[in-house]
């Protein structure tokens, strides 16, 4: 089992959206729809730019079509810094999908862009929901993540044995019986390999995110964001393993 040091954290952050949708047929006009209110409710906060509001936008019409949308959409991705820790410890990712339970994974590309105006790339996936794909329509999700630095990269061995280990997926089928009982202060016994991801820098350093499911269907890239000091706030109260 991995270090508990790299806990995955599959809990609503930032945004304490208290309904869970399930199996939601597609409404139309009506605000007070779960769904809508969700992704109104994960833009709420002054500090997103206006792109952000209109990727919600975005997902509220297409949940509003009445056709079933295969392309799920990343509404928002940033960093988070708590204090008194000045270094971001999670990813929030701000999920549409209207195929609940297929998203499975997020991509990162890093471009690092030197004094001499060369241009590195980095591009890593982490299939980091594959034993417990969102089960919400629109949520936000967080990742414990570590800060990439220098050249660190991603452990493509190891998130291989994450990827086909059938304990992983029995620990949090066991995790989903505790909340689903109510028993709400529950240990999420899960952890998994290392994410990197660099802080962005303009000028310097651009990172994108996007997310993509099961059948290959990906989101369209968006800009991470380096919010700091953000107050995690969560719907379920949760313990986690300490080293």
């Amino acid at each position: 089992m991995y270090t508990n040091k790299y806990i995955f954290f599959v809990i609503t952050v930032i945004v304490a959206i208290a309904m869970h949708i399930a199996g939601c047929r597609k409404k139309s006009g009506l605000d007070e729809d779960p769904v809508v209110y969700a992704i109104r409710k994960s833009v709420k906060s002054p500090r997103f730019p206006q792109i952000v509001r209109d990727r919600a936008d975005l997902a509220v019409s297409k949940w509003r079509n009445g056709v079933l949308d295969e392309k799920p959409i990343l509404i928002n991705a940033c960093l988070n810094r708590y204090e008194p820790n000045p270094i971001p410890e999670s990813m929030a990712l701000t999920v549409y999908s209207e195929q609940k339970k297929k998203i499975i994974g997020f991509g990162i590309k890093e471009e690092h862009i030197k004094e001499n105006g060369q241009r590195d790339i980095i591009e890593e996936k982490y299939p980091a929901f594959i034993h417990r794909p969102l089960d919400e329509i629109a949520n936000v999700w967080a990742v414990q993540i570590d800060i990439r630095t220098s050249d660190e990269r991603k452990d493509e061995e190891i998130w291989e044995k994450f990827i086909e280990s059938n304990e992983i997926a029995d620990e949090y089928k066991k995790y989903d019986e505790l909340v689903n009982s109510r028993k709400l202060r529950a240990i999420l016994p899960v952890s998994f390999p290392i994410v990197w991801v660099s802080i962005p820098e303009p000028n310097e350093v651009n990172v994108l995110i996007w997310v993509y499911d099961k059948d290959g269907n990906e989101s369209e890239p968006v800009e991470l964001l380096d919010f700091e000091y953000e107050e995690p706030k969560s719907q379920i109260e949760t313990v986690y393993p300490t080293d």
